[in-house]
């Protein structure tokens, strides 16, 4: 049985879930400024109703960005501790991505253009085309103005797209024809539990996983460093 524990800290809400084989529990808590005081109590909480010690997991995965840079630091941090002390591998998911797999399974789509507010004016955006259980990126993963906003990757595959995230809903500073190219557009699609156990394994089980060291944060912005303890 694959014991897997994922952390998202990357929002407002923190996020821990135990997938064990298919059947997930999940706690939560939201207050962005409380994600360093709680995750540990969280994980240790979950793992103490679900009857399980952290050396029986199997991996750790955790939503690496984009999104809070301090929320990201967080739980970066604790997952680089746990899989050092546990040998573990670690999977690092992408909450733009996390996004367009909740949207594929909700709408019945191949095609997903997701795109959420950043700070500053700033957008972060991004492209996938599903194939079977597993995504092609399109466009990598930028953060910008409303000008770096194209669906250019996406037309050059055929079927439905569809656009998810909040920021679509300042669709009046992209390009005015973007719009036109999708079968509709969510601006209130959230990341579902279920989907993003499903991603994780769904890596896990192609051997997408890093070592410890390796795990590391994805800001998006190239002012922002980041250092392993080691």
């Amino acid at each position: 049985m694959a014991n897997l524990l994922i952390i998202d800290t990357s929002s407002s809400i923190c996020s821990v879930v135990l997938d064990r084989d298919g059947e997930h529990s999940a706690r939560r808590i939201d207050g962005v400024r409380t994600h360093g005081q709680f995750l540990l109590t969280l994980i240790r909480e979950l793992t103490t109703e679900q009857e399980l010690k952290l050396t029986d997991l199997s991996a750790l995965a955790v939503i690496s960005g984009p999104g809070s840079f301090t929320g990201i630091r967080i739980g970066i941090g604790v997952v680089q501790g746990l899989a050092t002390a546990l040998d573990l591998p670690v999977v690092l998911l992408s909450s733009l991505e996390w996004l367009a797999w909740t949207a594929r399974q909700r709408f019945d789509v191949n095609g997903v253009v997701v795109c959420n507010r950043a700070r500053d004016g700033e957008y972060y955006f991004a492209s996938y085309r599903f194939e079977s259980d597993s995504t092609v990126k399109c466009g990598g993963e930028t953060l910008g103005d409303g000008s770096l906003v194209s669906g250019s990757h996406a037309w050059q595959y055929p079927g439905d797209w569809v656009a998810v995230g909040d920021g679509w809903e300042d669709a009046d500073n992209f390009d005015e024809e973007l719009l036109n190219g999708f079968r509709f557009v969510d601006c209130r699609l959230e990341g579902d539990i279920g989907t993003l156990c499903q991603m994780a394994r769904t890596k896990l089980e192609s051997g997408n996983t890093v070592p410890a060291g390796q795990a590391m944060p994805s800001y998006l912005k190239e002012t922002m460093n980041y250092r392993t303890s080691g």
